[in-house]
């Protein structure tokens, strides 16, 4: 196996899709290559589909300051599976980087193809996102408890 193969089966929003559903997935990706602090995408890029890092590191930063930063096995751009907003943040690589995309187009593809794991697929996104809003919602909790102490 490949090692864009290997980074698929890894991530957890992928977490139960069997692997020739994974090749079918991986078939159908594009692989982009970036050096050190090159733009992978600015905040008005369209919302076009899924990259995952294949190697290296990316930033994530809005108005000008770093929002954060991920690394092999992570992703993004999955809002974009859902919603056709624009991104709002800028995407840069840390170091040379490797990145798989998989468009919405082919998303959609394997929805048709392959019903119960694209399924898996979105129930896994649904966890994610429920994660994600339960964080921001501890931390604007936290930020309004400091705000409210002063």
């Amino acid at each position: 196996m490949n090692r864009s193969y290997e980074v698929l089966k890894s991530i957890g929003l992928l977490a139960w899709v069997n692997e020739d559903k994974l090749e079918w997935l991986l078939e159908r990706s594009l692989s982009y290559r970036y050096e050190a602090d090159e733009l992978i995408m600015d905040a008005t890029s369209p919302t076009d589909g899924l990259y995952v890092i294949v190697s290296g590191q990316v930033r994530f930063t809005r108005a000008e300051s770093q929002v954060s930063h991920l690394e092999v096995g992570n992703y993004f751009g999955e809002l974009s599976l859902i919603s056709k907003e624009l991104r709002g943040s800028i995407v840069e690589s840390i170091s040379p980087s490797e990145l798989l995309y998989i468009s919405r187009k082919h998303f959609n593809g394997f929805a048709e193809e392959f019903p119960d794991p694209y399924a898996i697929i979105m129930t896994n996104l649904a966890r994610e996102l429920a994660r994600m809003i339960r964080q921001l919602n501890a931390i604007t909790a936290l930020q309004q408890t400091a705000s409210s102490e002063r």
